[in-house]
């Protein structure tokens, strides 16, 4: 003998999640960032109090990952070397960096 299951009425609509959901931003963006014989790091990008994106450049992320960059490290992103000072990360941006990198989390 089977018994059927019923839910209670009172449950959330699924439309109004998905409404919900669409609605909201995420917290960060991720860049990621792929050192030279390494593993592949993600970089998280911050909002301000306004929901606004921050704007860290590459140097900045990479040193906030607890990563140690020697002078001659090169970056680039879509073949192109950037100066890592003054290049600003972006979300789904791909960075390289070539050189001898120490540290980080993933």
């Amino acid at each position: 003998m089977t018994e059927e299951f019923a839910l209670p009425e009172e449950l959330i609509d699924p439309e109004e999640l998905i409404d919900e959901l669409e609605d909201t931003e995420p917290e960060y963006e991720v860049a990621t960032f792929l050192p030279t014989g390494g593993t592949r790091i993600y970089l998280p990008i911050g909002r301000d109090e306004d929901g606004n994106l921050l704007e860290p450049t590459i140097m900045q992320a990479v040193l906030d990952a607890d990563l140690s960059i020697p002078a001659s490290t090169q970056f680039w992103v879509d073949g192109v070397q950037v100066n890592p000072n003054t290049t600003i990360l972006t979300p789904g941006m791909v960075v390289v960096g070539l050189g001898n990198i120490k540290g980080g989390r993933s």
